[in-house]
C-alpha cells in the first residue's frame, strides 16, 4: 500500500492514516515470518553476558 491510501482511508472513515499504515505493516510481517519460519528458526539469539 502507497502513503495515498491510508490517507483515503482515513479520510474517508475518520481514523488517522497511521492506523491503516500499522494494518499494512503487520500484515507484511506477519506474511514474512510465515514464509521465513524455518530459516527463523536455525537463527540462535544473542546471548548476553
Amino acid at each position: 500500500m502507497t502513503t495515498c491510501g491510508p490517507l483515503r482511508l482515513g479520510r474517508y472513515f475518520g481514523i488517522e492514516p497511521q492506523y491503516w499504515l500499522n494494518v499494512q505493516s503487520r500484515y507484511a510481517l506477519q506474511r514474512a515470518q510465515d514464509r521465513l519460519a524455518r530459516e527463523l528458526a536455525e537463527i540462535a539469539p544473542l546471548e548476553v553476558a
